[in-house]
Protein backbone atom coordinates (compact mmCIF):
# COMPACT_ATOMS: atom_id res chain seq x y z
CA UNK A 1 0.00 0.00 0.00
CA UNK A 2 1.31 3.45 -0.91
CA UNK A 3 2.21 5.77 1.90
CA UNK A 4 0.08 8.87 2.21
CA UNK A 5 1.63 12.22 1.43
CA UNK A 6 1.19 13.21 5.08
CA UNK A 7 3.12 10.14 6.24
CA UNK A 8 5.88 10.79 3.71
CA UNK A 9 6.43 14.42 4.68
CA UNK A 10 6.83 13.41 8.34
CA UNK A 11 10.00 11.48 7.44
CA UNK A 12 12.95 13.50 8.71
CA UNK A 13 14.95 13.40 5.47
CA UNK A 14 11.93 14.26 3.31
CA UNK A 15 10.96 17.12 5.62
CA UNK A 16 14.52 18.47 5.45
CA UNK A 17 14.47 18.40 1.63
CA UNK A 18 11.03 20.03 1.53
CA UNK A 19 12.32 22.84 3.75
CA UNK A 20 15.42 23.23 1.56
CA UNK A 21 13.31 23.47 -1.60
CA UNK A 22 10.98 26.00 0.00
CA UNK A 23 13.98 28.12 0.99
CA UNK A 24 15.24 28.00 -2.61
CA UNK A 25 11.90 28.31 -4.39
CA UNK A 26 12.85 31.65 -5.96
CA UNK A 27 16.19 30.27 -7.19
CA UNK A 28 14.50 27.25 -8.76
CA UNK A 29 11.90 29.49 -10.41
CA UNK A 30 14.68 31.67 -11.80
CA UNK A 31 16.31 28.60 -13.35
CA UNK A 32 13.11 27.55 -15.13
CA UNK A 33 12.21 29.06 -18.52
CA UNK A 34 8.52 28.42 -17.76
CA UNK A 35 6.43 29.90 -14.97
CA UNK A 36 6.04 27.84 -11.78
CA UNK A 37 3.21 28.04 -9.29
CA UNK A 38 4.05 28.57 -5.63
CA UNK A 39 4.60 25.22 -3.92
CA UNK A 40 4.56 23.35 -7.24
CA UNK A 41 8.03 21.80 -6.84
CA UNK A 42 7.35 20.55 -3.31
CA UNK A 43 4.02 19.06 -4.42
CA UNK A 44 5.75 17.25 -7.29
CA UNK A 45 8.41 15.85 -4.94
CA UNK A 46 5.88 14.57 -2.40
CA UNK A 47 3.74 13.01 -5.13
CA UNK A 48 6.79 11.24 -6.59
CA UNK A 49 7.95 9.88 -3.21
CA UNK A 50 4.42 8.77 -2.38
CA UNK A 51 4.17 6.86 -5.67
CA UNK A 52 7.69 5.47 -5.40
CA UNK A 53 8.73 4.82 -1.76
CA UNK A 54 12.15 3.53 -2.94
CA UNK A 55 13.07 7.15 -3.67
CA UNK A 56 13.46 7.53 0.10
CA UNK A 57 16.55 5.30 -0.08
CA UNK A 58 18.20 7.82 -2.43
CA UNK A 59 20.58 10.50 -1.24
CA UNK A 60 19.10 13.93 -0.64
CA UNK A 61 21.63 15.51 -2.98
CA UNK A 62 20.83 13.23 -5.92
CA UNK A 63 17.09 13.82 -5.51
CA UNK A 64 17.53 17.58 -5.34
CA UNK A 65 19.91 17.72 -8.31
CA UNK A 66 17.45 15.67 -10.39
CA UNK A 67 14.65 18.05 -9.48
CA UNK A 68 16.73 21.19 -10.12
CA UNK A 69 17.94 19.84 -13.46
CA UNK A 70 14.39 18.99 -14.50
CA UNK A 71 13.02 22.45 -13.79
CA UNK A 72 16.06 24.20 -15.24
CA UNK A 73 15.22 22.50 -18.54
CA UNK A 74 11.68 23.80 -18.43
CA UNK A 75 10.24 20.34 -17.74
CA UNK A 76 8.22 19.16 -14.75
CA UNK A 77 8.17 16.08 -12.52
CA UNK A 78 4.96 14.61 -13.87
CA UNK A 79 3.62 12.12 -16.41
CA UNK A 80 4.60 12.79 -20.04
CA UNK A 81 7.38 15.20 -19.00
CA UNK A 82 10.00 13.74 -16.61
CA UNK A 83 10.28 11.23 -13.77
CA UNK A 84 12.42 10.54 -10.71
CA UNK A 85 13.83 7.00 -10.85
CA UNK A 86 15.83 5.38 -8.02
CA UNK A 87 18.91 3.33 -8.90
CA UNK A 88 20.13 2.02 -5.57
CA UNK A 89 21.15 5.05 -3.47
CA UNK A 90 21.10 7.45 -6.42
CA UNK A 91 18.10 9.26 -7.89
CA UNK A 92 18.20 9.70 -11.64
CA UNK A 93 16.13 11.95 -13.89
CA UNK A 94 14.30 10.18 -16.70
CA UNK A 95 12.99 12.51 -19.41
CA UNK A 96 9.91 11.28 -21.26
CA UNK A 97 10.03 11.30 -25.07
CA UNK A 98 7.30 13.94 -25.00
CA UNK A 99 9.51 16.04 -22.73
CA UNK A 100 12.24 15.80 -25.38
CA UNK A 101 9.73 16.92 -28.02
CA UNK A 102 8.70 19.90 -25.90
CA UNK A 103 12.33 20.97 -25.55
CA UNK A 104 12.91 20.86 -29.31
CA UNK A 105 9.71 22.75 -30.15
CA UNK A 106 10.31 25.39 -27.46
CA UNK A 107 13.86 25.93 -28.75
CA UNK A 108 12.56 26.54 -32.26
CA UNK A 109 14.65 23.66 -33.61
CA UNK A 110 11.60 21.86 -35.03
CA UNK A 111 7.93 22.45 -35.72
CA UNK A 112 6.89 18.82 -35.22
CA UNK A 113 8.84 15.87 -33.78
CA UNK A 114 7.07 12.53 -33.36
CA UNK A 115 8.72 9.12 -32.77
CA UNK A 116 6.93 6.31 -34.59
CA UNK A 117 7.25 2.57 -34.11
CA UNK A 118 6.91 0.26 -37.09
CA UNK A 119 5.23 -3.13 -36.66
CA UNK A 120 5.40 -6.30 -38.68
CA UNK A 121 2.07 -5.83 -40.47
CA UNK A 122 2.45 -2.12 -41.19
CA UNK A 123 2.89 -1.00 -44.78
CA UNK A 124 6.37 0.52 -44.51
CA UNK A 125 8.81 1.38 -47.29
CA UNK A 126 11.95 3.47 -47.67
CA UNK A 127 11.34 6.09 -50.36
CA UNK A 128 13.75 7.18 -53.06
CA UNK A 129 16.53 9.40 -51.76
CA UNK A 130 15.13 12.35 -53.72
CA UNK A 131 11.65 12.03 -52.24
CA UNK A 132 10.30 14.73 -49.93
CA UNK A 133 9.50 12.11 -47.29
CA UNK A 134 12.16 9.51 -46.40
CA UNK A 135 9.58 6.81 -45.59
CA UNK A 136 6.11 5.67 -46.52
CA UNK A 137 4.35 4.35 -43.44
CA UNK A 138 0.73 3.23 -43.14
CA UNK A 139 0.05 1.52 -39.78
CA UNK A 140 -1.93 -1.70 -39.98
CA UNK A 141 -5.62 -1.30 -39.21
CA UNK A 142 -8.62 -3.58 -39.57
CA UNK A 143 -12.17 -2.78 -40.65
CA UNK A 144 -15.46 -4.39 -39.78
CA UNK A 145 -18.24 -5.48 -42.11
CA UNK A 146 -19.44 -1.88 -42.38
CA UNK A 147 -16.01 -0.76 -43.48
CA UNK A 148 -15.47 1.30 -40.34
CA UNK A 149 -12.01 1.12 -38.80
CA UNK A 150 -11.76 -0.92 -35.62
CA UNK A 151 -9.18 -0.95 -32.87
CA UNK A 152 -6.28 -3.33 -33.39
CA UNK A 153 -4.38 -5.31 -30.81
CA UNK A 154 -0.65 -5.99 -30.64
CA UNK A 155 -1.34 -9.48 -31.97
CA UNK A 156 -3.11 -7.95 -34.98
CA UNK A 157 -0.31 -5.51 -35.74
CA UNK A 158 2.65 -7.78 -35.07
CA UNK A 159 5.82 -7.06 -33.14
CA UNK A 160 7.80 -3.84 -33.34
CA UNK A 161 10.47 -4.17 -36.04
CA UNK A 162 12.00 -0.73 -35.64
CA UNK A 163 11.14 2.93 -35.68
CA UNK A 164 11.94 6.43 -36.87
CA UNK A 165 11.23 10.03 -35.95
CA UNK A 166 9.02 12.24 -38.11
CA UNK A 167 10.53 15.70 -37.84
CA UNK A 168 9.25 18.83 -39.53
CA UNK A 169 11.75 21.70 -39.43
CA UNK A 170 10.71 25.34 -38.91
CA UNK A 171 10.73 25.97 -42.69
CA UNK A 172 8.33 23.08 -43.27
CA UNK A 173 10.81 20.59 -44.70
CA UNK A 174 10.93 17.03 -43.38
CA UNK A 175 14.26 16.00 -41.91
CA UNK A 176 15.44 12.59 -43.23
CA UNK A 177 16.28 10.74 -40.02
CA UNK A 178 17.52 7.17 -40.40
CA UNK A 179 15.35 4.18 -39.61
CA UNK A 180 16.39 2.39 -36.38
CA UNK A 181 15.91 -1.38 -36.61
CA UNK A 182 14.66 -3.45 -33.68
CA UNK A 183 18.07 -4.96 -32.98
CA UNK A 184 19.45 -1.48 -32.23
CA UNK A 185 16.57 -0.74 -29.85
CA UNK A 186 17.18 -4.11 -28.17
CA UNK A 187 20.87 -3.29 -27.81
CA UNK A 188 20.00 -0.07 -25.94
CA UNK A 189 17.58 -2.00 -23.73
CA UNK A 190 20.16 -4.70 -22.98
CA UNK A 191 22.72 -2.07 -21.95
CA UNK A 192 20.22 -0.56 -19.49
CA UNK A 193 19.27 -3.93 -18.03
CA UNK A 194 22.95 -4.80 -17.56
CA UNK A 195 23.06 -1.95 -15.00
CA UNK A 196 19.89 -2.93 -13.14
CA UNK A 197 17.54 -5.91 -13.10
CA UNK A 198 14.43 -3.76 -13.05
CA UNK A 199 14.36 -0.66 -15.24
CA UNK A 200 11.59 1.36 -16.90
CA UNK A 201 12.28 -0.76 -20.00
CA UNK A 202 10.60 -3.69 -18.23
CA UNK A 203 7.19 -2.10 -17.77
CA UNK A 204 7.26 0.69 -20.35
CA UNK A 205 8.97 -0.95 -23.32
CA UNK A 206 7.33 1.02 -26.14
CA UNK A 207 7.66 4.32 -24.28
CA UNK A 208 11.39 3.71 -23.82
CA UNK A 209 11.76 2.65 -27.47
CA UNK A 210 10.25 5.97 -28.53
CA UNK A 211 12.56 7.76 -26.10
CA UNK A 212 15.58 6.05 -27.70
CA UNK A 213 14.43 7.16 -31.14
CA UNK A 214 14.15 10.75 -29.92
CA UNK A 215 17.58 10.67 -28.26
CA UNK A 216 19.25 9.62 -31.49
CA UNK A 217 17.21 12.07 -33.58
CA UNK A 218 18.46 14.91 -31.36
CA UNK A 219 21.95 14.18 -32.67
CA UNK A 220 20.77 15.13 -36.19
CA UNK A 221 19.39 18.60 -35.46
CA UNK A 222 20.79 21.84 -33.99
CA UNK A 223 20.74 21.72 -30.18
CA UNK A 224 20.39 24.63 -27.81
CA UNK A 225 21.90 24.40 -24.33
CA UNK A 226 18.85 22.78 -22.75
CA UNK A 227 18.52 20.18 -25.50
CA UNK A 228 22.21 19.36 -25.10
CA UNK A 229 21.82 18.94 -21.34
CA UNK A 230 18.83 16.65 -21.94
CA UNK A 231 21.11 14.40 -23.99
CA UNK A 232 23.59 14.27 -21.10
CA UNK A 233 20.73 13.48 -18.71
CA UNK A 234 19.63 10.61 -20.97
CA UNK A 235 23.13 9.16 -21.06
CA UNK A 236 23.48 9.40 -17.28
CA UNK A 237 20.08 7.77 -16.69
CA UNK A 238 20.95 4.92 -19.05
CA UNK A 239 23.70 3.80 -16.68
CA UNK A 240 21.90 4.68 -13.45
CA UNK A 241 23.89 7.82 -12.69
CA UNK A 242 22.53 11.09 -11.21
CA UNK A 243 21.63 13.93 -13.52
CA UNK A 244 24.62 16.18 -14.33
CA UNK A 245 24.89 19.17 -12.02
CA UNK A 246 23.77 22.21 -13.96
CA UNK A 247 23.11 24.58 -11.07
CA UNK A 248 25.07 27.81 -11.50
CA UNK A 249 23.76 29.61 -8.42
CA UNK A 250 24.39 29.04 -4.73
CA UNK A 251 21.68 26.92 -3.14
CA UNK A 252 23.66 25.98 -0.06
CA UNK A 253 24.36 22.42 1.06
CA UNK A 254 21.39 20.08 1.05
CA UNK A 255 23.37 17.20 2.56
CA UNK A 256 23.94 13.72 1.17
CA UNK A 257 22.10 11.45 3.58
CA UNK A 258 19.28 9.20 2.33
CA UNK A 259 15.78 10.60 2.66
CA UNK A 260 14.97 7.68 4.96
CA UNK A 261 18.00 5.82 6.43
CA UNK A 262 15.75 2.89 7.39
CA UNK A 263 15.12 2.01 3.74
CA UNK A 264 18.02 -0.05 2.39
CA UNK A 265 18.57 0.31 -1.36
CA UNK A 266 19.32 -2.67 -3.57
CA UNK A 267 22.44 -1.63 -5.46
CA UNK A 268 21.57 -3.89 -8.39
CA UNK A 269 17.96 -2.90 -8.66
CA UNK A 270 16.07 0.12 -9.89
CA UNK A 271 12.41 0.94 -9.68
CA UNK A 272 10.00 2.13 -12.34
CA UNK A 273 10.38 5.53 -10.70
CA UNK A 274 7.35 7.76 -10.50
CA UNK A 275 6.20 6.78 -13.96
CA UNK A 276 2.48 5.88 -13.86
CA UNK A 277 1.94 2.31 -12.72
CA UNK A 278 -1.02 1.53 -14.90
CA UNK A 279 -0.58 1.45 -18.65
CA UNK A 280 -2.14 4.43 -20.35
CA UNK A 281 -2.16 5.55 -23.97
CA UNK A 282 1.44 6.14 -24.97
Amino acid sequence: MLETTTAVVKKKGVARLVEFIEQNEVNISNLSPVALNQGEVVSALLAAVTRTPKLQACTTRSVFHSIATCYSLGLKIRDKSAYLVPYGPECTLLIDYRGKRDLAVRAGAVRIMVPRLVRQKDDFRVNDINSERPFFHRPFVTSGESGALTATTEADQGLVVGGYVHTVLPDGTIFPHDFMPRWELDKIQDAARAKAKDTPWVKWLERMQRKSLMHRAFNDIPLDDRMLISQQVDEAAAIGQPAPQVIDVSFGDVGNEPLDPEIVPDAEDSDQGDMPKRRSKE
